[in-house]
């Protein structure tokens, strides 16, 4: 009768604990592509807010984690900044063949530091409560959150990320997938599968 006991508790031991899966890319240094006035890019050598480092996902049972590394985070009076209009984007394909977009902006007018984070898909606004974006201006990184539950927890993501700069004169963009001048799209290349766990 022991025995049988230490069997079961072997059998039914403490469930393992969930990890995500995990895909990083690193982008080339300094491949900014400049448009002035038109949809023809010229390479920049910025290497500031601009400039894409680097784009991991984390991908756990019940959370997403996007970090989009940069040249630099700067700080304004303070609080944490991008430069201004330096926007992130985000762009994920999923298993059930569906398409999500989140963009990352300090809205003109509002306070600096002031950064909000929405979602659509299918050309709509999606309501994601949870949805949350971190500048980690140490780290030069912009760390969003969702709930899987908020794209339907598919079986696999693919995602990809830009940052789009818009000047006065000119707008800069880098696209954390692709290398050198790359045509104007706010729909950044996607990368390899990454499983829910």
């Amino acid at each position: 009768m022991a025995g049988t006991a230490a069997a079961a508790a072997l059998v039914l031991g403490p469930a393992a604990p969930v990890h995500a899966e995990k895909w990083k890319h690193t982008d080339a240094t300094a491949d900014v592509s400049v448009f002035q006035g038109s949809t023809t890019p010229v390479a920049s050598p910025g290497s500031g807010p601009e400039d894409i480092r680097q784009l991991k996902v984390d991908y756990a049972s019940h959370r997403v984690t996007f970090s989009v590394k940069t040249g630099a985070i700067h700080l304004v009076d303070g609080p944490p900044s991008i430069s201004p209009a330096a926007d992130p984007y985000l762009r994920l394909k999923d298993s059930n063949h569906q398409q999500w977009a989140i963009a990352v902006q300090e809205p003109l007018g509002s306070p600096i530091g002031t950064v909000t984070v929405t979602m659509s898909g299918a050309g709509q606004t999606v309501s994601c409560p949870g949805l949350t974006v971190v500048p980690d201006v140490a780290a030069a990184t912009w760390v969003v959150r969702l709930k899987a539950s908020c794209i339907g927890s598919p079986e696999w993501i693919k995602a990809g990320a830009l940052i789009l700069e818009r000047g006065s004169f000119a707008q800069t963009l880098d696209d954390a997938l692709k290398d050198g001048p790359s045509p104007y799209s706010l729909a950044p290349e996607v990368g390899a599968r990454v499983h829910r766990n």
